[in-house]
């Protein structure tokens, strides 16, 4: 797990994309329109398939060649085998000719070329077309269930289902079939009148050859009337532009020399200034429409910028103002201040952060190397933290000018941008936690344990008295107590530390912090005593307890319940039989040492404050410069429970007393 840099980005990036997506919208109509030029590509163009070629394909009609605008879409011409074709809605019809003087169009169907007697020919549905007025519809009926007499209306179709239960016939009109049904498709097919005539002049069958050569010469169809009528089409290219088509009714367009008018070119000279006139009124709408589109984008935009502003400015103040504390504070000590790192100092001690060995609620430590080559621990505040700046702060200038063996050294700290990181000499045995209740529980002697409680207490007694200003930890706790090689006790971690005057007694404050099980009543509750060097006492007495006892001091998963407390229950035999439990068996001189431990813990952890020994005394009681001649009050477990309910006070909420 490394840690990550953050820096400053102002808002210029959604100004960015707003410009970006005004000229998108600027640049749209530009782009449509020079993709191609419709006078250009619009021109006449020839369709050759074979069997059938089309000279000259100019509006409403088009091939796959041309664009879409070039013509219609119901009026695209395509080849089909070697038949130039166009498809009116499902039927494909051969092209034989197309009249753009009459705006006729002369078709076949395809269905019906080589036979005509097929069931699979569709019904004839030439929308949006219409039959010219030489065009008489027929009807084929097929696989009729009787014969029927030839008379005005029908005529027999020479077709091969012919048979003694199947018949076809060719009517003009409706047929009376007096009880006749005729299955299947019901066709229509267009014949020119004259023709037609020709070929019904005989009652009776219907010449098939004949009849094919009358399908193949074709019928005749007028494209949209509305257009035959109003001629806009015509008037354009009489204007010398070209037709296009951008939907109907009004997508009727003409293309003049790159430019695009409606219904048709204007005279000479005119169509410069109607050119222009188009242009400021265009791009004035469209200028005005974007500026109306962008107005709650612009307002939202300033919003946030003022935001942003003030938010930044409020950071930026409140970091630059820490930042001149920490240099002015550690400026006055000279040489003997801790050194300031970059962060990129900080990657190379660490090797980019690569190795972890710690990582609590508000940072991450990390195991480094000077270029020294002394052994460090890097403590990055995590960025997420609410209090880092805070944690921060009060490390800092707790411990930058302390000097005492029992207090881990500061040796440098980073403090740029976002990124807090202090630099702690390297304490290669970890914390005396583990040493009580982990892994390695069991393995300190109690001389050594004796040494370290009393380290502790002198740590706490530099603290209290020995600086120029009163520290308080109100954290002492076994995670926080660091050992090195040779197992002398460092205190660490001043996150929660206060600075007072010496001859105060009194910290007025009532947002102390601690941890559950080590918080003094008062820093709980003030109507146990107000909080000062004492509540540091309490924790030390109840860490003590623990060493002795080497558990926790409240176990609710105990076999017995009387022994839920420990410093209820060693009290209670303490006081009664002189007995008490810890871990192993003890020499004559370690039952002294561990019995003295055990009372100085007692005192340390009374209900009042003014109850308990200073700690001063209380390495007097350590080293036996100072006897006690009575048992101290029983400790009581309601404190405990107290802290239980009561959540740790809200790190943001601390308050440094300077």
């Amino acid at each position: 797990m490394g840690a990550v840099r953050e820096g400053y980005y102002p808002p210029a990036k959604s100004l960015q994309a707003l410009v970006c997506f005004a000229l998108v919208l600027l640049l749209l109509p530009l782009t449509s329109s020079q993709s191609y030029d419709i006078y250009q590509v619009c021109s006449p163009v020839q369709l050759s398939c074979g069997k059938g070629t089309i000279d000259s394909v100019v509006a409403p009609f088009r091939t796959d060649e041309q664009p879409k605008p070039c013509g219609r879409r119901s009026h695209r011409l395509f080849c089909h085998g070697e038949y130039p074709a166009i498809q009116i809605n499902s039927v494909i019809y051969w092209v034989k000719e197309i009249n753009y003087q009459t705006m006729l169009i002369t078709l076949v169907n395809l269905d019906l070329v080589g036979t005509f007697c097929s069931s699979e020919i569709a019904n004839l549905d030439i929308s949006p077309f219409l039959f010219n007025s030489d065009v008489k519809t027929v009807t084929i009926n097929y696989n009729c269930s009787c014969q029927m007499a030839v008379d005005k209306y029908f005529w027999v179709l020479p077709c091969p289902a012919n048979s003694s239960t199947s018949y076809a016939y060719l009517s003009v009109t409706e047929p009376p079939f007096r009880g006749c049904n005729c299955y299947g498709v019901q066709v229509n097919i267009a014949f020119r009148r004259p023709e037609l005539e020709v070929l019904l002049s005989k009652r009776g069958s219907v010449d098939p050859e004949r009849f094919m050569e009358l399908l193949l010469h074709g019928f005749r169809l007028w494209w949209s009337p509305a257009y035959r009528e109003i001629g806009w089409c015509e008037a354009c290219k009489a204007s010398g532009g070209e037709c296009a088509y951008y939907g109907m009714p009004a997508g009727q367009i003409c293309s003049c020399q790159g430019r695009t008018y409606s219904p048709m070119c204007p005279p000479p000279g005119a169509a410069g200034w109607t050119s222009r006139m188009k242009v400021i009124i265009g791009t004035s709408l469209g200028i005005g429409g974007f500026l109306v589109l962008c107005l709650p984008f612009l307002c939202l935009y300033f919003l946030h910028c003022k935001m942003f502003y003030t938010s930044h400015v409020k950071t930026t103040r409140k970091k630059l103002k820490q930042s001149i504390y920490i240099d002015a504070f550690l400026r006055i000590y000279g040489s003997l201040a801790p050194k300031r790192y970059s962060y990129s100092d900080l990657e190379k001690v660490t090797n980019s952060f690569s190795k972890a060995i710690g990582k609590g609620g508000f940072a991450t430590v990390f195991e480094g190397k000077l270029p020294d080559g002394r052994s460090v621990a890097v403590k990055v505040l995590a960025n997420n933290a609410k209090c880092n700046g805070r944690v921060f702060v009060n490390e800092v200038v707790s411990i930058a000018c302390t000097y005492h063996v029992n207090i881990v050294s500061l040796l440098g700290y980073c403090l740029e941008g976002r990124v807090r990181a202090l630099i702690y000499e390297f304490m290669p045995n970890g914390s005396l936690e583990r040493y009580i209740f982990g892994d390695k529980r069991g393995t300190l002697g109690w001389e050594k344990l004796y040494n370290i409680a009393v380290g502790i207490a002198r740590g706490l007694e530099y603290l209290h008295r020995g600086c120029q200003m009163s520290i308080l930890h109100f954290d002492i706790k076994p995670h926080n107590i660091l050992l090195d090689h040779e197992f002398c006790p460092k205190i660490s971690d001043f996150g929660l530390a206060k600075l007072c005057r010496i001859e105060e007694n009194d910290v007025l404050t009532s947002n102390a912090g601690g941890t559950i099980g080590y918080i003094a009543p008062e820093v709980v509750d003030p109507g146990f005593g107000s909080v000062s060097n004492k509540s540091d006492v309490y924790s030390y007495g109840m860490m003590v307890l623990e060493m002795v006892g080497g558990r926790k001091n409240f176990e609710p998963l105990v076999e017995h319940s009387s022994e839920i407390y420990y410093p209820h229950w060693v009290y209670k035999h303490m006081n009664q039989d002189g007995k008490f439990q810890v871990c192993g068996a003890l020499t004559e001189d370690e039952a002294v040492t561990a019995r003295r431990m055990i009372m100085v813990g007692l005192w340390c952890i009374q209900r009042d404050p003014a109850e308990r020994p200073s700690i001063t005394q209380v390495v007097a009681m350590l080293e036996g410069k100072l006897e006690e001649s009575h048992m101290p009050s029983m400790p009581l477990l309601y404190n405990l429970l107290e802290q239980q309910r009561c959540p740790r006070p809200r790190c943001d909420k601390l308050e440094t007393i300077f």
